[in-house]
């Protein structure tokens, strides 16, 4: 019994990490197109030998296959760059725009700060020149009693 337990735990982690590492393979990038990618860089010197069939006999080669391939692929990779690069072109333009508003909205901010600081100091001066006036008009009333209260 302890055997067969023992063989089971082997079997489940034998599983296991299977499981884990094809996950792992699976998941951790795309080996497959790193691979078919050096290949396809080998593709232009295999074409250059001719094929040959099991009878020894040359066939044609693939040459104006690959050459078709590799010209679909140049203009689609250029047709991608071109459309990369009209979308930079808008991306700055809409960049250049917005820096620009941005620029409008902050000289509009600071007018309307100074607009508020010149505000603000003539509420101040007219405050200070009516708390003035009151204070001086209280103390002439004080003073005027003051005289009026040593008549008595």
């Amino acid at each position: 019994m302890k055997n067969n337990n023992r063989l089971y735990n082997l079997l489940a982690a034998g599983s296991l990490t299977l499981l884990f590492g094809l996950t792992f393979l699976l998941f951790r990038g795309n080996p497959v197109s790193a691979l078919m990618g050096a290949t396809a860089s080998d593709l232009p010197m295999a074409a250059a030998s001719p094929l040959s069939n099991p009878a020894g006999n040359i066939t044609s080669t693939p040459s104006s296959d690959l050459i078709n391939t590799a010209a679909q692929t140049s203009t689609a990779q250029n047709q991608a760059l071109a459309d990369l690069q009209t979308q930079n072109a808008e991306l700055v333009q809409l960049l250049q725009v917005m820096q620009e508003r941005e620029r409008q909205y902050q000289s509009q901010l600071d007018a309307a700060n100074q607009a508020l600081q010149a505000f603000q100091a003539q509420v101040g001066t007219q405050r200070t020149a009516r708390y003035a006036q009151e204070a001086y008009e209280e103390q002439e009333e004080s003073e005027e009693r003051g005289e009026l209260d040593h008549d008595d």
